[in-house]
């Protein structure tokens, strides 16, 4: 497949079963937010995985 560039960095598609309690949380947290999913579970995703003294761009910065 092959990373494409899409909001000025490359990115890869992921596919993910979640438990519904889950994907509805995110979904109201994005709501609130005013951001779409994707970009709510990449931030999440970040900041779980992106080491505190490394430097953070929002999902599609």
């Amino acid at each position: 497949m092959g990373t494409k560039r899409k909001y000025g960095r490359p990115t890869e598609m992921l596919a993910a079963r979640v438990p519904v309690d889950l994907h509805d949380a995110l979904k109201a947290e994005a709501e609130r937010q005013g951001k779409p999913k994707s970009e709510m579970l990449i931030d999440v995703l970040a900041d779980a995985l992106v080491p505190a003294d490394e430097p953070q761009t929002g999902a599609f910065e």
